[in-house]
């Protein structure tokens, strides 16, 4: 669909036959090589998602359809979740206290990344509709100006 990467936070997440995910899974799951390297990996590909935040909500264009809101809610705020609670016991037995410190820091500012994503769409679930909302089309509208 010509159209998901304005449309669909799914194209972001990862759950498509996107190119474009923000998963960290290559790093945290796959043992394609030993964890001191894969967390170095990860280490490098953590600013990435720091990154790309503001140009996916940049291109996200709303309003979205509440099914998309609630998917974008649930996958940006569950890797929230993950970079700061399962990246770092994927990494545990990293026994290098700098390289611990460095996933510290990258998985917190991921997760806030994150978080602000799912916190961006939030406000879009319900948008108020006010009783001079007479058709569909005057209520209409989009939650965050471009």
């Amino acid at each position: 669909m010509a159209d998901a990467p304005f449309r669909n936070p799914e194209h972001y997440l990862g759950r498509s036959d996107s190119n474009e995910s923000i998963g960290p899974s290559v790093y945290v799951v796959r043992p394609y090589a030993p964890a001191r390297q894969r967390l170095q990996a990860f280490i490098r590909y953590a600013p990435l998602v720091v990154r790309t935040a503001p140009e996916t909500q940049k291109n996200l264009k709303t309003p979205l359809s509440l099914a998309y809101i609630n998917l974008g809610v649930a996958g940006f705020g569950g890797l929230a979740k993950y970079y700061r609670t399962d990246v770092p016991l994927a990494f545990a037995e990293v026994d290098d206290p700098r390289l611990q410190t460095e996933l510290r820091s990258a998985t917190q500012a991921a997760a806030a990344a994150m978080r602000n994503l799912a916190s961006w769409l939030k406000p879009s679930r319900a948008p108020p509709i006010s009783a001079a909302c007479t058709r569909q089309a005057d209520c209409a509208r989009p939650r965050h100006p471009e």
